[in-house]
């Protein structure tokens, strides 16, 4: 083990970083943001849901990305997209069916779910069923924005003619003239089929007949997760796009045949950590491909039937937190339907109850990974309920947390992190006070669906504040020949410890970039200069590159091992699961 004590570094005041909002960035045009700060109006509400009530009003933005940021851009309340239905071998072919899926929409986008429309590529109007799975949910406590529906189960009558992928359209904002009935109480269920082909276990997981995909362009408006591009969209991501689908590919034993090494997802619990469905969810959206829509579906379903009653994952063997996940079940409600998913959420949220948020010197065990679980098991259940208990929770564990960034326990300054005790932490090492750059990067992605949810200013403080935190005192330059930026495994203003050397601390400079590039994008939005966070971004990003480059081996499945190394295979969601909007971030932050 290698570490350094350093002592004297600056100390960042969190309460230096709270600017103005202005510019054409603004948090929230036409909403109240805070008890103490007042956007002002502009004319064109720029940012905000608009469509059936205008602009957002209340105590702060609220109601899922309805709160104005760039996050969500304004969306016309009547459109159109195209949606692909990919037949699979349970899907009726040569005479009407009826297919159902869910069809997600972004903020503003669709006031009715039963104003839709459906046609085929001759343009001909298809006999439709619609009713909102999710709303876009405002804050409680806020006066919230117009509501819109977030996902609506969608009922279709269409004939394959044979496998081939049928295109059809759905018109929002427009009353159909064909609609289906006897859909009204229709379990979304009812024809799903078993999946026989050995990725799961016969009879421990089912699918749709036929899965409906929407383009990456539309899914990254959506926000099914993030705001995100398209995978291929700049070939200056072409190397990061590449080792993303790469990755998914090895992570679903999609593999030649002469690959040994397989990943063990069906009787382990290790390539789940980091929440594995959430992260091929990620891949599909950024792709629009069915493969990576079926994979993660997939996932989210074997993944619910092994969450117990307590809502930790059976396979662990023990109650752990870090293995409880409602991010990716909540993704697949809204794609699905499934009411199973709602319940798994709920048992999730009660596991993550357990965690005590707040942190004093007399603690004995506490990570920023366990706080980021407990936050968004509670921003789940309030996506998928909407009851008020799950969103007090989870402003609870925000606020608590942002109050340690600008208050920690005992003297110690604040260095814009969730300072902690180095034995609290690692178990061994005295009380002196460390974070964890990767653990705050799982940290900061919570923090940013809070703020999705919540439009609150505080979010974009310490989002901003935990980047400078990395910048000042979080990186080091590498060493035994490898002489890149890369993060200190543990790091604070007063000691640095690194667990492996550089070449295990270069394995988290993705989800490290992924931190300063959202803290460089909340700083724009503060009316702040994004270069100095940006500059850092760019240098861990050649840490990433490198890192990403080094485990693509093409000659490796000739040896048994996969083409895109995943070693270990919790690896693929700590690269790619808090980054699918990372060139996103980069981009909007220029």
């Amino acid at each position: 083990m290698n570490h350094s004590d350093r002592a004297g570094a600056p100390v960042r005041s969190l309460s230096g970083l709270v600017l103005p909002l202005a510019g054409a960035l603004v948090l929230s045009a036409c909403a109240n943001t805070g008890d103490d700060q007042t956007a002002s109006p502009t004319d064109d509400c720029r940012g905000a849901v608009e469509g059936a009530g205008g602009c957002a009003d209340g105590d702060d933005a609220g109601g899922g990305g309805a709160g104005g940021s760039r996050l969500s851009e304004p969306h016309d309340s009547k459109g159109k997209v195209e949606v692909t239905l990919h037949p699979g071998p349970g899907a009726a072919i040569g005479r009407p069916t009826v297919v159902t899926f869910g069809a997600p929409f972004p903020p503003g986008a669709l006031v009715d779910a039963g104003q839709l429309a459906a046609f085929d590529e001759d343009g001909a109007e298809l006999e439709i069923h619609s009713a909102e799975i999710l709303p876009w949910r405002a804050w409680p406590g806020t006066g919230g924005a117009s509501p819109s529906v977030r996902s609506a189960l969608v009922s279709v009558q269409v004939t394959f003619a044979d496998e081939t992928p049928l295109a059809i359209t759905l018109a929002y904002g427009e009353e159909p003239h064909a609609t289906l009935a006897g859909q009204e109480k229709a379990d979304p269920r009812a024809d799903w089929v078993a999946v026989t082909d050995g990725e799961y276990p016969d009879g421990t997981v089912r699918e749709p007949p036929v899965y409906a995909t929407f383009p990456p362009e539309w899914l990254g408006d959506c926000q099914l997760r993030t705001r995100t591009t398209a995978a291929g969209s700049d070939p200056d991501w072409a190397w990061f796009d590449d080792s993303m689908i790469g990755s998914a590919h090895t992570a679903v034993n999609d593999v030649p045949g002469s690959v040994k090494e397989l990943v063990p997802f069906a009787s382990d619990a290790e390539p789940w950590l980091f929440d594995r469905s959430a992260t091929l969810f990620g891949v599909y959206v950024r792709t629009g491909d069915v493969e990576w829509l079926r994979r993660a579906h997939r996932a989210a379903q074997f993944y619910a039937a092994h969450i117990d009653g307590d809502g930790y994952f059976d396979l662990v063997g023990d109650d752990d937190l870090k293995y409880s996940y409602g991010r990716s079940l909540v993704i697949d409600y809204q794609l699905t339907g499934d009411p199973a998913l709602v319940d798994a959420t709920v048992r999730v949220a009660a596991a993550g109850a357990e965690w005590d948020p707040t942190y004093d010197l007399d603690t004995s065990f506490w990570t920023e990974r366990h706080q980021t679980y407990a936050l968004l098991a509670a921003l789940s259940a309030w996506e998928a309920t909407g009851e008020d208990r799950y969103a007090d929770r989870a402003r609870e564990v925000a606020e608590d947390s942002f109050a340690m960034a600008a208050d920690p326990a005992g003297s110690w300054h604040a260095d814009g992190c969730l300072l902690h005790g180095m034995t609290a932490h690692e178990g061994a090492g005295g009380d002196e006070p460390i974070c964890s750059p990767w653990m705050s990067a799982l940290f900061a992605d919570a923090v940013w669906e809070y703020f999705i949810h919540t439009a609150d200013p505080a979010a974009l403080d310490f989002l901003a504040g935990l980047a400078h935190y990395v910048a000042d005192d979080g990186l080091y330059g590498g060493g035994d020949g490898l002489d890149l930026t890369m993060p200190w495994y543990l790091a604070s203003s007063v000691k640095t410890f690194s667990d492996d050397g550089p070449y295990g601390d270069v394995e988290h400079t993705c989800d490290v970039a992924g931190l300063v590039a959202r803290g460089a994008w909340a700083e724009k939005q503060q009316g702040g200069d994004p270069g100095e966070l940006r500059a850092v971004a760019e240098k861990l990003l050649e840490g990433c590159k490198w890192d990403l480059e080094s485990w693509h081996r093409p000659d490796a499945p000739a040896l048994g091992k996969s083409e895109w190394r995943l070693s270990p295979p919790r690896k693929f969601s700590w690269w790619f699961g808090t980054t699918s909007d990372l060139p996103w971030l980069m981009e909007e932050s220029a």
